[in-house]
Formats: structure tokens, sequence, C-alpha cells
């Protein structure tokens, strides 16, 4: 009776076993879930470190590296460094959690509120899973004063003579800057198109059409650690070209240490300089006589460079002229008055003279006549064609124009040659932003 009890207790224990056997290889394994414990900290960028807590629900299966990304508004190193490996985080076998530590700097430079975005990106075990709470973002709350850049003011007018020396725009801040702080600025040419000499190279546009360029050719100011503005520097250009007024605007933008005040945009106006102006004019009746006059300067008559071609005002096509700034002292001068092309025969036309002061012209002026014929044609930039030649010649001594000689009238040709043009007023004018549009005064 024993021995029978023994054996069904054998028994049972046999099957118990198989059993439980049985119940093992159905149930399948489970990985581990990793996660970030909390999804968003706040911390003062006087805080001094932060700690992000990566979690598994279950203790480690072996020793495992987690990889992370890193974004975000705010800038390692600069505005933060991870301690240990950047990128990676180590969790032993067994542990169910491990430390993202974040040391944050604490500078002097006003930045505003900034972000540390943590994104769990793989894990080097199949056992663990990284779930959908995979992503932390640390705003790190600025403790700096405010330090804001604007101008200290926002008008200027000057004229194309003031050259002498730099014209110096200047950039304030509300306080001294901790560190040395590099504003950035946007140039646009406004009303009138003002050119400076970066973008007028970049266009081809013939030197003659400059109105300023910008010291050190970088729209930036810098403005050195405990200062409190900064300049903008420009050199302004005359030029032998009558215009309306130009504007020059500076736009601060955005730039790291500072934050924009109200006076943010500076307008420069750039008005026309005195002197005289040469203006070619012929008669309304000739419907498709077109003209264009050249200015030559030198030491004397017999040495003469090409300067400027002409402009042609919107209002008026049947005008073109150049003009000499007061600035000019002593110095010869030659024009070429070109009949370009047309059928009339003869055609009658005038060269004045006439000052401009304080943006006006004088109620009087000198008159020159001239007489073409259609022999006179000097299409001058075509292949093959005559370059212009000075057909009148005058200088200015002591302030004052002197030795105006009369228009040469040639019987045939459109002037024999005496000086060469050069190539680069060779480019289609038609395109150019720079014609003034001031209304005839003759």
């Amino acid at each position: 009776m024993q021995k029978f009890t023994l054996s069904i207790c054998c028994f049972s224990a046999i099957l118990v076993m198989g059993l439980s056997s049985c119940k093992d290889d159905d149930d399948p394994f489970v990985p581990a879930n990793l996660s970030v414990n909390t999804e968003t900290v706040t911390i003062s960028e006087a805080g001094g470190t932060v700690e992000i807590e990566i979690v598994l629900d279950k203790a480690a299966p072996t020793d495992i590296t987690v990889e992370y990304d890193l974004g975000g508004t705010a800038v390692s190193p600069a505005d933060y460094s991870v301690v240990g490996t950047e990128g990676e985080l180590d969790i032993p076998q067994g542990q169910t959690s491990g430390i993202i530590e974040i040391d944050i700097v604490n500078d002097a430079i006003y930045e505003g509120n900034e972000t540390i975005e943590i994104s769990l990106q793989d894990v080097n075990s199949t056992d663990v899973l990284i779930t959908n709470d995979d992503e932390a973002v640390v705003t790190i709350t600025d403790d700096d004063p405010q330090t804001v850049v604007s101008f200290a003011t926002t008008t200027l007018e000057i004229k194309e003579s003031d050259n002498d020396e730099l014209l110096e725009i200047q950039v304030n801040l509300s306080g001294p800057a901790p560190q040395a702080v590099t504003v950035q600025y946007q140039l646009t040419h406004g009303q009138g198109f003002a050119i400076d000499d970066i973008y007028g190279e970049a266009e081809e546009i013939p030197a003659q059409f400059f109105d300023f360029s910008i010291e050190g050719g970088q729209q930036q100011v810098t403005i050195p650690q405990g200062g409190t503005s900064g300049v903008i520097q420009f050199q302004i250009f005359s030029d032998f070209l009558l215009e309306d007024p130009e504007e020059i605007e500076i736009t601060l933008l955005a730039s790291t240490g500072v934050t924009l005040g109200t006076n943010t945009v500076m307008t420069i106006t750039l008005n026309q300089e005195d002197g005289k102006a040469i203006a070619l004019v012929w008669d309304d009746a000739y419907t498709d006589v077109d003209m264009d006059l050249f200015l030559w300067i030198g030491d004397n008559i017999n040495e003469l460079d090409f300067v400027a071609s002409s402009t042609n005002p919107d209002v008026d096509p049947k005008l073109e002229i150049v003009f000499i700034p007061a600035i000019i002292q002593d110095a010869a001068f030659g024009a070429s008055y070109t009949y370009y092309s047309g059928t009339a025969d003869p055609m009658n036309f005038e060269a004045h003279f006439v000052d401009f002061i304080n943006g006006e012209f004088a109620d009087d002026f000198d008159v020159y006549p001239g007489t073409y014929t259609i022999a006179n044609i000097n299409a001058w930039d075509q292949t093959g064609a005559p370059e212009p030649a000075v057909v009148q010649t005058f200088r200015k001594e002591a302030g004052a124009f002197v030795d105006i000689t009369d228009i040469t009238e040639p019987a045939t040709g459109s002037r024999k040659p005496t000086v060469a043009l050069p190539q680069e007023i060779k480019k289609n004018r038609s395109g150019l932003p720079k014609v003034s549009t001031k209304i005839r005064p003759f």
C-alpha cells in the first residue's frame, strides 16, 4: 500500500513538472520599456546642473547603452555641456534608471529663454524597447538684464559733397555690453536707389554711378565689452550726375546678445550737391533724333580723360545732362555732343551751362548753339564707329568757369576722334536706375 501510494506521488510529481515545463514554453518574453521620466523641466541660467532621468520599467537585462540626440535653441558648449559622453548614457545590468547630467552655462549675455531638446534614438539591446515617451525639453530661463540696441536717430539728411570725412551712424546699447557684441544690419537702396560699391560691382554698373561705400565691406558693427555704442561708417561719393534725392536705409537685425529696440530703421537722405549742370537739348520737332553727351577732364585742354556719360531725365526725352560738382577746383574740361541717330538735316541743338545751388537751378544760364547735318551722325556704340570727340572746351579756375569755346561744327563726319572712349560706358544705360527726374529748367 505504501509502495502504491509512493508511485502515485511520483506520477503526480512528474505530471506537475511536465505541466510546469509546458507553461514556461508558452509564455513570451516581455522586453523592458525605456522612457524619459519627466518630459518638461525648467531651470534658471544660474541653476547649475539639471538631471534628466531615463527609466526602465524593470531591471536592465544586461549592461545597455542608450543613444540620444540634442536639439533646441540652446547651443553646446556656449549654453550648456553634458557630463560624460554627449549623446550616450550607460545603464548597468540590474539597474532601472540612468541620469543625463547637464551643466548650464551662466553667461552675462541676454539671450532670452532657450531650450535643450533630448530625444532617445536607439539602445544596443533587443531586450529593451524605447516607448513613445522618448523626449524631454529643458527650458533655460535667462537671468541676464536685457540689452536693447537701437539707432541714436532715425533720419539724417546730407549732401553728396559731405564727403571730406567718413559719415558715422551711431548704434546705441541700453547699457554697457557684458562682452563684445556684434550687431548685424541690412542695407536697402531706398527711394531714388542709392548705389553702394559692392552692389555696383556685382551688377557691373560703371563706377560713375556709385553713391557710397561701407567701410570694412561687412554689414555689421562690433561694440566692445563695456561699450555702449558703435558706429557704422560710410564714405559718400561726389559724382558727375544730376540726381533727385536718394535714400540709404539701414535696418538693424536680431543679433546674439541684444534685443531690438524701437528705433531700428535709419533713413539717410542723400541730396544733390552744388555745382554746374551742362545740358544738351534739341527741339521736340525732331521726333526721331537721339543725342548723347560725354564729359572729359584733365590738367589741360590737350590731355583730357573720359569722366562721365550723360543721363536722360524720364520727364524729357530731348535732354541729356552731366554735372560738375562744386568741389572740383582747377581743371580743364571737354564736352562731346554726338548725333546718335535721326533724320533731321540740318539738326539744331544747344548746350546750356546752368548753376545748381541748394537744390535749385539758377534763373540765368549760358547757351551755346550748334548745328549738325545728317553727315554728322555718330552711332558711337556700334562696331567700327568713330569714337566721340571733344567739340567744346572750357576750364574751371578759382571757382569760375572760363574760356568756354563755341561748339565745333565740322562739315562732315562725327568729329575726328581726339581721345578714346573707355569701354565701360559701352553698356546699355537704359537699365541703370541712376536717372534724374528733375523737371527741365530751360
